[in-house]
């Protein structure tokens, strides 16, 4: 995500681990990664195979895999077996290309399409896999559409084809408090043409316009034809369409039983700046306050293909003030590692799901998901596990009671928790 990108210090990163899930007593199926990738792209020696800063991964139903690489500013196809197969795109302002490369999603006939916020441009691409002729469309922003400026993020797409796009409105005027950025979700047609303002948002916090380090940041996931988003103050995510729903509807996390430490977790920041030479960071940081408290959603992927009864239609991931610090990378992303909650369309959680700590999940399509593996140098290379139930957990399709967990509510309730302990490392890191 462009907006982000100018505030981040590349490269900084710390493997510090936390604890995600506040969990109660009962038990709670495990989703499991496969012990070795399916698939792995990104070699040395071949320019299609080197990533500069991965912006999207995309499963297509025929086993290809998509990669849209910001840096590069190109969109790159491979097959089933890794074989590169066409680059589409490059540099510039003329169609098909990309001035950013801020969002990609493809379509179930293996359209590809993406996001260009400097160019303001939605461009689409053939589903045939040699065919790089590309149909770019301006996206259309009406002076009444409510957004307060032209779109900026790519935040998912409608199963019709349809995008949300946030605009963005940069906190407010400086004082001596911390002041919120406001972001407007708009749908769009993949013509370009303004459809409907979605809703308004709690954006970033800023300390006379820069940026405070743990600040919120807006998540969003399109499931088909619904919008659930949270804005990170709140243990909450809400459904924000279909507006047919007649009552207020939510997702609500269950409270933290072990909160993260406000000093460890700035003394951690304070180290990585030093080490990547944050100085600017470093010198902010003197003059703010320590946070009270962390935001609650670190990321949120739609699951777009049900992988049996224990999937559900939402993966949610717990913020960790160790690795998702806004001065710690980029965009709208999730972090690496971490636990994922996996929630069914009736609020129930299915299952949950460690991923290892150099891991960014980017999609899940059925019993596959795809992401970003980065080493220790912060290179970057893609990704393919399969998903695999863990033998020692009961199957949530048998309906035990302790396993299905109840979190949407129609109003505010107590929320539920998950399991009390930890398991290990679930995925055998290459």
């Amino acid at each position: 995500m462009a907006i982000l990108l100018s505030l981040s210090p590349a490269g900084v990163r710390t493997a510090a681990a936390l604890d995600a899930f506040a969990i109660a007593a009962q038990d709670v199926p495990e989703f499991r990664l496969g012990a070795t990738p399916l698939l792995e792209i990104g070699r040395e020696g071949h320019p299609a195979f080197q990533f500069a800063s991965i912006t999207g991964v995309r499963l297509l139903d025929d086993g290809r895999v998509v990669v849209s690489d910001a840096g590069a500013r190109e969109i790159r196809v491979f097959s089933s077996e890794g074989a590169h197969l066409i680059t589409l795109g490059g540099p510039g302002e003329g169609p098909g290309e990309f001035q950013s490369l801020d969002g990609l999603w493809t379509s179930g006939d293996g359209v590809i399409r993406a996001w260009d916020a400097e160019n303001q441009r939605i461009t689409t691409f053939s589903a045939n896999p040699l065919d790089a002729s590309a149909r770019t469309q301006r996206v259309q922003t009406p002076v009444n559409s409510g957004l307060r400026n032209p779109p900026q993020a790519f935040l998912g797409a409608f199963s019709n084809g349809d995008v949300v796009l946030a605009s963005l409105a940069v906190g407010g005027p400086p004082g001596p408090s911390p002041v919120a950025d406001r972001w407007f979700l708009g749908r769009f047609g993949s013509d370009g043409s303004f459809r409907e303002l979605l809703g308004e948002l709690r954006g970033m916090r800023r300390l006379q316009g820069f940026p405070i380090p743990f600040s919120p940041l807006p998540r969003v996931a399109v499931v088909g034809d619904s919008v659930f988003a949270a804005d990170g103050y709140e243990a909450r995510i809400s459904l924000l369409v279909p507006e047919r729903v007649s009552s207020p509807r939510h997702f609500a996390f269950p409270p933290r039983i072990e909160t993260p430490g406000v000093g460890e977790a700035w003394e951690s920041l304070q180290a990585a700046l030093e080490a990547e030479g944050g100085s600017l960071f470093l010198e902010r940081m003197g003059d703010m306050p320590r946070p009270e408290a962390f935001p609650e959603v670190g990321g949120m992927l739609p699951a777009e293909e049900s992988t049996g009864k224990r999937n559900g239609i939402l993966w949610v991931q717990r913020y960790n003030p160790f690795v998702d610090s806004v001065w710690l990378r980029d965009g709208l992303r999730p972090g690496a590692g971490g636990e994922w909650v996996l929630i069914d369309a009736d609020g129930t959680v299915t299952a949950v799901l460690r991923v290892p700590d150099t891991f960014i999940p980017m999609h899940i399509a059925g019993h596959r998901l795809a992401g970003i593996v980065i080493d220790l140098l912060g290179v970057e290379r893609v990704a393919v596990y399969s998903l695999e139930s863990d033998p020692g957990h009961f199957d949530a399709s048998d309906n035990h009671p302790h396993v299905r967990r109840q979190l949407l509510h129609g109003n505010d309730t107590n929320p539920v928790g998950l399991r009390p302990e930890r398991s290990g490392r679930v995925c055998r890191e290459r």
